[in-house]
């Protein structure tokens, strides 16, 4: 079976990306759980779920209390620096635009939150059902929740000052 080249439209470029090869794919989808598994838990506000046998793990994680804070934190906590630019290369690896292969460097430059939103795709493409156990609208939901509470304390602040 060949693989199927995938497409977005990413600001004014159109990426390409062809799925890894199963051997590849695992090897990547083993480092994402390791970067994402615990602030995946801390998110949904449950990192112990059980995952294996647990007929309603999605349904406990979906019914969990959000806590985007910590999640972040432990991400952040979790990456060594030389680590996330060669797993983030890694993951890049079969972007192409106009079906040739990119120069990771000279390509973003000066668009490094370009590069988060080519990994989405990335990951997008090689585990399509990697967020179907996540409830992406509930999270941005509770994002903004945050954003705009933060806002409205320093809305808060400037009244004081």
């Amino acid at each position: 079976m060949a693989r199927e080249l995938k497409s977005k439209q990413i600001g004014d470029i159109l990426y390409e990306c062809f799925p890894f090869m199963p051997t590849k794919a695992l090897e990547y989808q083993l480092e994402l759980l390791k970067i994402i598994g615990k602030p995946l838990g801390a998110l949904y506000g449950k990192a112990d779920i059980k995952m294996d046998g647990n007929e309603n793990a999605v349904e406990d994680i979906k019914e969990s209390k959000f806590d985007i804070k910590a999640a972040v934190s432990m991400l952040a906590d979790s990456i060594k620096p030389t680590f996330h630019t060669k797993f983030i290369k890694g993951m890049l690896s079969e972007i192409r635009i106009d079906n040739m292969a990119i120069n990771f460097d000279n390509h973003f430059q000066t668009k490094i939150m370009d590069i988060y939103k080519v990994l989405l795709f990335a990951i997008e493409t090689n585990y399509p059902d990697f967020f179907s156990m996540i409830d992406i609208g509930a999270v941005m939901k509770q994002a903004s929740g945050i954003k705009e509470q933060s806002e409205e304390h320093s809305e808060e602040l400037r009244g004081v000052v």
